[in-house]
């Protein structure tokens, strides 16, 4: 861990220098949110084709594997098309509400260019009919808002515990996109070109932030009442509650930063990253085991055995990226931070589920 959290230092202070100077526009904040939930998402439907793929050519059964409730093979080469298109929709709205801000173009008009972009989403998360894998999309919708409450001992499902592991990942994502709404709405925000009440510290940010961990937690607690199981079910959920712990400590520490807080936001982060790790390796991956064969991982790999290493390390480096958050940077730099640690999320969950 301490190794981890160098590491970590290390590689976030040279991304700080290589971007220190390139200033974010003043009056393209208010849009820098809705453009970064957008290239998230782009980025995660990039790697489930990615991830399609190398389970195919292991050949592994990804529709097996997770579960999926789907009526046709995921076709690569449609999801591949889709990222191109989105990433190319994304590339003209970022360059014309640039340019709108800069020649001051289209009057009030150009806001409405990065809301274009997220609208298309939620589009695709309702749609009600068969294309872009309408059974897919229903699942997700499902374990949205029936693991808010789950009751009965098959309402949760190992595909439901995947999805809300990816969820918690896209947290800082979701709390971008509710900033960029309230931004939208904001008309301080728009005379004073600032964020104004809508910041991350703000309480509706910290429960929109904390909404896919109360999701893996309701999941938890299910799994250990209807089974009564100790190990794994209870430490999940306990691991889930230092979770929680970790988001509050962080939360209040931003808010008011003095030596207390400062301890217990160490504390917390400490103790879930250490929890998170141990979890990653021996429950989730299998790791760890007490073989000959292949050393500190388990009897049978699916992939060549320097991926398990590389994740192993990769893991301990994004668990400890909470230490960036020490590194005095210009505030400027801080949404650049935000985009790089939202993207070492999104690659750590997609070696989380291929191992």
């Amino acid at each position: 861990l301490y190794i981890g959290v160098i590491i970590s230092f290390i590689f976030f202070y040279i991304i700080a220098k290589v971007l220190d100077g390139k200033n974010t526009n003043d009056s393209f904040k208010p849009f820098f949110p809705f453009f970064s939930f957008s290239y998230i998402m782009i980025l995660v439907l990039a790697f489930v084709g990615f991830g399609i793929a190398i389970l195919r050519h292991f050949r592994l059964n990804y529709a097996y594997l997770f579960e999926l409730d789907i009526e046709k093979q995921i076709d690569l080469f449609n999801v591949f098309q889709h990222v191109l298109g989105l990433t190319a929709l994304w590339i003209i709205l970022f360059l014309l509400t640039k340019l709108a801000l800069k020649f001051e173009l289209f009057g009030k008009e150009y806001t409405l260019f990065p809301l274009i972009m997220n609208t298309i989403w939620i589009i695709i998360l309702f749609l009600p009919f068969h294309i872009l894998y309408l059974s897919l999309r229903r699942g997700i919708l499902t374990t949205l808002i029936r693991n808010m409450f789950p009751f009965g001992s098959k309402t949760v499902r190992f595909k439901d515990f995947v999805l809300g592991n990816i969820l918690t990942s896209l947290s800082d994502p979701f709390k971008n996109l509710f900033l960029g709404y309230c931004l939208m709405v904001c008309p301080e925000c728009y005379a004073k070109n600032s964020r104004g009440p809508c910041n991350k510290n703000s309480i509706p940010c910290l429960i929109v932030g904390i909404y896919p961990l109360f999701i893996r937690m309701t999941q938890c607690f299910n799994k250990f009442f209807y089974s009564g199981l100790i190990w794994p079910h209870f430490f999940g959920l306990l691991k889930v509650l230092i979770a929680f712990g970790n988001n509050l400590s962080g939360f209040f520490y931003n808010r008011v930063d003095n030596h207390i807080r400062l301890c217990f936001r160490i504390s917390f982060a400490s103790v879930s990253t250490i929890y998170n790790l141990f979890w990653d390796y021996y429950l989730d991956w299998g790791l760890l085991q007490p073989n000959k064969k292949y050393f500190l991982l388990r009897e049978k790999i699916a992939y060549p055995q320097t991926f398990y290493y590389i994740a192993m390390i990769f893991d301990i480096i994004t668990s400890t990226m909470w230490t960036w958050n020490f590194i005095h940077i210009k505030s400027s730099l801080n949404e650049w931070k935000n985009i790089l640690t939202c993207t070492l999320d999104v690659v750590k969950r997609f070696i989380w589920v291929l191992i």
